[in-house]
């Protein structure tokens, strides 16, 4: 470098770095987000519970429960974490009636967490998800809640789209 002036063989290769890197980014970044696609939330409700039971349909008949009440909410839950526990405790303070029969289907039941359920709320019939009430409920996301009627007749299904505390309200107002 004589003279303060620039090599040209160095700004080539500097302008030819720099056109590598960035060609190398665009490149990687549409490739990314050919990968990423965003998914419709309509689309992906409407594919949770396309197989979901029809209400009025009878299968209540067929979830059968300890303490038998007038009518049935079924809550289906992945596991028993603690997150879970304070939604049970949510729905426990909402049903203060003799007249509703809860049962918890988990997905993930262990002994152990079993033992804790039956302790925690003794009035509660708590079973495991078994494959047959999975596709006879479509459990498609958890938690799910279902509630029918005193005939055994399915008269809500919780959509995607309702956080549970609401549908809990929803639950029992269909059904009482």
């Amino acid at each position: 470098m004589k003279g303060g002036h620039f090599p040209i063989g160095m700004v080539n290769l500097t302008a030819g770095l720099f056109t590598l890197v960035l060609g190398a980014n665009m490149y990687i970044a549409a490739r990314a987000q050919a990968l990423y696609r965003p998914i419709d939330p309509q689309v992906s409700w409407a594919s949770l519970t396309e197989n979901d039971p029809l209400l009025g349909n009878s299968s209540g008949r067929l979830l059968r429960v300890e303490q038998p009440g007038d009518v049935l909410i079924v809550l289906a839950l992945s596991d028993c974490g603690p997150c879970n526990r304070d939604r049970l405790k949510g729905l426990r303070d909402r049903i203060l009636t003799d007249h509703i029969s809860v049962l918890l289907l988990i997905d993930d039941l262990e002994p152990r967490d079993e033992q804790i359920l039956k302790r925690d709320f003794p009035s509660y019939t708590v079973s495991k998800l078994d494959a047959s009430r999975k596709k006879g409920l479509n459990t498609s996301f958890y938690p799910r809640l279902y509630a029918f009627d005193a005939k055994g007749r399915l008269r809500y299904i919780q959509p995607p789209e309702s956080p549970l505390e609401i549908s809990i309200e929803r639950a029992i107002a269909e059904v009482l």
